[in-house]
């Protein structure tokens, strides 16, 4: 077994992958019996998980099943958050110190934004807008169209996560476990509060969650906090144990958030435990996996990456379902796209599973040299995934089936 002592710098970023998502339904629902009921997802991913309770299910008519091959590439300084599509542009930021809007179908850049720091959050856009935060302590809206800033936002210490966005308010946490509410349309402050001391060794930063009149975020210490959408006041706060959480997933009023080796499952209104599912001991699945990544949700199941293996179980009670291998540590959110597993490894291996058993559709080797710290997205038939290569190299790499 792993000592988390011995954790490398990459395994750090790959837990703590924090990826943002628009206010738009979630994919399933939970009916009075108890059964899933599927609600349409949407077919374009403009930012990662694809929703404010961070679900990371998108359309099928968009997965891939068949072998992929490469349609252009586009260099870059490392890139450690995941892509964000819109209609014809894929944007990303760079530890470069950049935004980039580059052409979906071309490879070519539209437009740069340059902020003066390292950027690790993926971009959220919504309604011809992307929101982002930086190190410099800035939240920023810029125009899709152009890359020009609509507005602003100065905050007490950097923000390293994706900021989540409803239809009024943009929600953004920064390193000094600070929790902010803007309004969307011109950045002014709603109300902001302390929820912890301070947020470590966590690039991208863990992202909070929305899911009726409460925000759910991790204090950088041992708590799951929920405060009031409205005002910022606090509603509840649970016990996570060993720090060093992801992001929060909200799924069927349940809280899923995983930490060095543990997945906990928590009830959103009232902050109660569900159940856990411990994986590195190898009790659960038969083996030791590690620190595992962050989950991501379809049709009653959850799927979480770790040292080696992709993980499916159930989202009633954590009853493991199937464990597929990989050659390398899967530490981002897997992707979920009708009924395929999509699941970027840190030695460069991207992998397709079937959502049901685990079975491999393909795998596509980017090279010994690349690591692949933040998840794909995938739209319209075509993948894009973002490399981080040594000394600072990167690339965003889009892909078409055969």
């Amino acid at each position: 077994m792993q000592n988390i002592s011995e954790l490398s710098r990459r395994e750090w970023l790959g837990l703590c992958t924090g990826m943002g998502s628009v206010a738009i339904a979630g994919c399933q629902e939970s009916t009075e019996s108890g059964d899933f009921q599927e609600i349409e997802p949407p077919s374009v991913s403009p930012m990662f998980r694809n929703d404010v309770m961070n679900i990371g299910h998108q359309d099928p008519a968009t997965e891939i099943k068949e072998p992929i091959e490469q349609q252009w590439d586009f260099r870059a300084s490392g890139i450690q958050s995941a892509p964000s599509l819109a209609e014809n542009v894929v944007i990303i930021t760079t530890l470069g110190r950049e935004v980039v809007a580059i052409g979906r179908e071309t490879g070519e850049t539209r437009w740069r934004y340059e902020d003066g720091r390292r950027m690790y959050a993926t971009p959220t856009v919504v309604n011809e807008r992307v929101f982002i935060g930086s190190r410099s302590s800035r939240i920023y809206a810029l125009e899709i169209a152009d890359g020009s800033v609509t507005w602003e936002f100065e905050t007490e210490e950097p923000v390293e996560s994706t900021v989540v966005i409803n239809d009024e308010s943009v929600f953004a946490l920064d390193t000094g476990a600070t929790l902010y509410a803007l309004d969307r349309e011109d950045g002014d402050e709603r109300w902001r509060t302390k929820i912890g001391e301070r947020i470590r060794d966590r690039i991208p930063g863990p992202s909070p969650a929305v899911v009726g009149d409460k925000v759910l975020a991790f204090d950088g210490g041992r708590q799951l906090v929920a405060v009031s959408v409205s005002d910022g006041s606090e509603r509840w706060h649970y016990d996570l144990g060993l720090s060093s959480h992801s992001s929060i997933l909200i799924h069927d009023m349940t809280a899923l958030i995983t930490g060095r080796s543990v997945t906990h499952a928590i009830g959103v209104e009232e902050g109660q435990e569900r159940w856990q599912t411990e994986t590195m001991n190898g009790e659960i699945f038969g083996g030791p996996r590690g620190l595992i990544g962050e989950p991501a949700v379809s049709a009653g199941t959850a799927y979480v990456g770790s040292t080696g293996f992709v993980n499916a179980f159930d989202l009633t009670d954590g009853h493991p379902i199937w464990s597929a291998r990989t050659f390398g540590n899967v530490y981002a959110p897997p992707v979920v796209v009708g009924e395929t597993i999509y699941a970027g490894c840190d030695d460069g291996y991207l992998y397709a599973f079937d959502a049901a058993d685990g079975t491999e559709y393909w795998n596509h080797d980017f090279g010994r040299d690349a690591e692949i710290i933040g998840p794909p997205a995938v739209d319209n038939k075509q993948l894009y995934v973002g490399l981080d290569g040594e000394a600072g190299e990167g690339k965003l790499i889009a892909l078409l089936p055969k």
